[in-house]
């Protein structure tokens, strides 16, 4: 079994506090947990309380089909700052369509945001991570 370290949760919450005031989050209290999930399926979550203005962000510890690196609890901590910022919008359409009709659009834009800001910002900050200098 793939599980996800203490190391890695710490990775997974700077990745999520940089993503905060980007996206604008900042007036949510923010708290993190890390914790084997029910569904095995969810590396990581975001539950929303929009009465108490909360949002927990959870890692799974158990990752049993994909060993976490890096870049997968970078991208996990972007999609699931963007679950947050796509909440009430999210919210208010299952009141009109069907949650998966809505489930799959919000993912549609999920997927563009990470195309056009997390892998930007993933291959600005590692490009030469790993690699020497010339001139060294």
């Amino acid at each position: 079994m793939k599980t996800t370290t203490t190391k890695d949760f710490d990775y997974f919450r700077k990745e999520v506090s940089y993503w905060i005031p980007k996206l604008n989050l900042q007036n949510y209290g923010i708290i993190f947990v890390h914790m084997e999930l029910e569904q095995k399926e969810s590396m990581a979550w975001v539950d929303v309380s929009l009465e108490n203005k909360t949002a927990t962000f959870g890692l799974s510890t158990d990752w049993s089909w994909l060993k976490p690196d890096r870049y997968h609890l970078s991208k996990n901590a972007f999609h699931e700052c963007c679950e947050l910022m796509l909440y009430k919008l999210d919210n208010s359409l299952t009141e009109f369509y069907s949650y998966k009709y809505v489930d799959e659009m919000r993912h549609e834009v999920i997927r563009a945001l990470e195309s056009v800001l997390f892998e930007p910002y993933w291959f600005n900050n590692n490009k030469n991570k790993g690699r020497r200098k010339r001139g060294r």
